[in-house]
């Protein structure tokens, strides 16, 4: 009997493992070489078919100047009805830079309602010519789409491959957009949020720490570890405008801006300071003492003047800075690990990961209100209008909280363990990051019940929304 009950658990956990597959597998770290560019591959299907179809997908090729390149994919089966309900990825991998104008698929296995349509063992090559040429440039990173549309159902003319069409990415024409750090592949992914798909990549260089969106100006920022840079985008062509070199002796990661963009604040821990940054300059304009161990940094508006608040986990504390004179107004002390911070009027949330509890603070004069039990290791904190959401990071939920209330309201199941988390207050959604999972998962914001999951190449490390004023 106990054989049995063994058998069957490790059947199950063959289906779940199979069930996951390969829309939340990450990959190994990727450094490109100097002549070579990042391509993301996702499958997108336009309409609904209504009839069971699938295929074997053996290879992938692009035609560039002169041969064509192989991508390194895993081999993969394609289902119709299981790509209309989400994205689907197909994988990442390098490419050498050039010019590409034709796609070319090998595939096999390809079936009706489970019926072969091509003899047992056949293989059978789809070229397609690309609807723009894909130009790579060195050490970028690109989507590539491959579009399956429903008229592919009525197998016309017994053909259901005319209906494929090939498409690189196209700059986002929408007003909104999720954007993703996936530090492993130096990349950014943006998601619309209107349809919840990956629709473009940013490469960035290796070894970013945070960025940061500037809606009122629209830009982006990425601060660079490595190079001990800011850089400065065009959040519209995502067209870099400026690399802001930052003296030696500084080690950024963590960024913030002020509200109005004219500011950066970046977290320098091996000196134990957080520096204040003109982006229009570049100069440093002020820096704060060498005694706060920084780590996470966020910005909030202010009645007497804006915040700075600094997270010191090393020192169970959380600093609470003039945002223009970075001078102490208050310190926080928490009773372990502050790892998320958030704001809702005179209240301010600080999420301990060495515990289970959230501490509820006045934000007029610092005083500890309540410590609010939520569950193992809470993470980030996100405010929105009275409510205020933390990701349960050892388990799978998001914990609820409304002040002055000191319990938590409600809990919001998660497809996996959740990390960091951005709220679409136009489109009323919570993405949600995972602690395991190359996903974003997408909750609606009002119901608490899932929306799907947007498969990723990499882990997420940070979510950020860009939704213009």
């Amino acid at each position: 009997m106990k054989r049995l009950f063994g058998i069957l658990l490790l059947v199950l956990l063959l289906i779940s493992c199979n069930h996951a597959g390969r829309q939340v597998k990450s990959v190994a770290p990727q450094t490109l070489n100097s002549d070579q560019a990042r391509i993301t591959l996702y499958l997108d299907t336009l309409d609904k078919s209504g009839v069971d179809l699938s295929f074997r997908l053996l290879s992938v090729e692009l035609k560039g100047s002169s041969a064509w390149q192989v991508l390194n994919l895993e081999k993969t089966r394609v289902n119709r009805r299981a790509a209309e309900k989400s994205q689907l990825l197909l994988g990442v991998a390098p490419l050498q830079v050039d010019v590409y104008t034709r796609l070319r698929l090998t595939v096999s296995e390809v079936k009706k309602g489970g019926v072969e349509l091509l003899p047992d063992g056949a293989e059978r090559e789809l070229e397609l010519i690309l609807t723009a040429p894909l130009v790579l440039t060195p050490e970028s990173s690109h989507c590539l789409f491959i579009e399956w549309h429903g008229l592919a159902s009525p197998l016309v003319n017994g053909d259901f491959f005319a209906t494929f069409v090939a498409r690189p990415q196209r700059r986002p024409q929408v007003t909104d957009l999720v954007t993703v750090l996936c530090r492993n592949l130096a990349t950014v992914y943006q998601i619309s949020p209107d349809k919840n798909r990956v629709i473009a990549a940013l490469g960035l260089p290796q070894k970013v720490g945070e960025i940061a969106f500037d809606s009122r100006r629209r830009r982006f920022y990425a601060v660079v570890t490595a190079d001990r840079t800011l850089l400065k985008y065009d959040a519209v062509t995502n067209r870099l405008l400026d690399s802001m070199a930052m003296p030696q002796a500084v080690a950024p990661k963590s960024l913030v801006l002020s509200l109005d963009g004219r500011y950066a604040y970046i977290s320098d821990t091996p000196a134990n300071r957080v520096i204040k940054i003109d982006v229009e300059s570049g100069f440093i304009e002020r820096e704060t003492g060498k005694h706060l161990r920084p780590g996470r940094l966020f910005y909030f508006p202010g009645n007497t003047g804006d915040l700075l608040a600094v997270l010191a986990p090393s020192e169970s504390a959380v600093y609470l800075l003039d945002a223009e004179s970075l001078k102490t107004r208050f310190i926080l002390p928490v009773n372990g690990r502050p790892a998320g911070i958030a704001r809702v009027k005179k209240y301010l949330y600080v999420s301990d990961y060495s515990s289970d509890k959230v501490a509820l603070y006045s934000l007029e004069n610092g005083r500890l209100i309540a410590l609010i039990r939520v569950g193992r290791a809470p993470l980030d904190l996100l405010a929105d209008s009275n409510r205020v959401y933390a990701s349960v990071s050892m388990e799978s939920f998001l914990a609820l909280l409304m002040p002055p209330q000191v319990t938590p309201t409600r809990r919001i199941r998660c497809r996996f363990r959740p990390e960091s988390l951005a709220i679409s207050r136009n489109w009323r959604k919570i993405y949600v990051a995972g602690r395991d999972a190359a996903a974003v998962a997408v909750i609606d914001l009002q119901a608490g019940t899932g929306l799907g999951v947007i498969p990723l190449p990499g882990h997420p490390d940070q979510i950020i929304l860009w939704e213009p004023f």
